[in-house]
């Protein structure tokens, strides 16, 4: 089963965080930009493409040369889905997620509940 990571500003922590404030935090980094382009997937039965909308708060992460999708904005909040990989401390999308975290005083949680990562 898959989940997902929340990083948010709890109860009792402060407000939740604003688009404007994410895009001010994501255009201070040069490792980090607003998505722009649609997600495109294939159908594994069919071989159809698929395009799907960008939101207007997903970003992308430059790891290695490329850029790959990061966190999405929604509903003051920052979300991605869990990654195995995030257990190894330097995963750099690890690395990256706790700072973010951090410079807005949120958590990095999950959608399943009250669990708290200590990155």
């Amino acid at each position: 089963m898959s989940f997902g990571l929340v990083i948010e500003r709890r109860e009792g922590t402060g407000n939740r965080i604003s688009l404007e404030e994410w895009k001010a935090l994501v255009s201070s980094r040069n490792d980090l930009q607003i998505r722009s382009a649609p997600y495109v997937a294939v159908n594994p039965s069919t071989q159809q493409q698929i395009t799907l909308p960008v939101g207007e708060g997903d970003s992308e992460i430059l790891i290695d040369g490329q850029w790959l999708p990061f966190l999405r904005f929604r509903r003051g909040a920052l979300i991605t889905e869990y990654d195995e990989e995030f257990e190894t401390p330097s995963n750099p999308i690890r690395i990256a997620i706790a700072q973010i975290a951090k410079e807005l005083g949120a958590v990095i949680g999950t959608d399943l509940g009250d669990d708290v990562f200590e990155w």
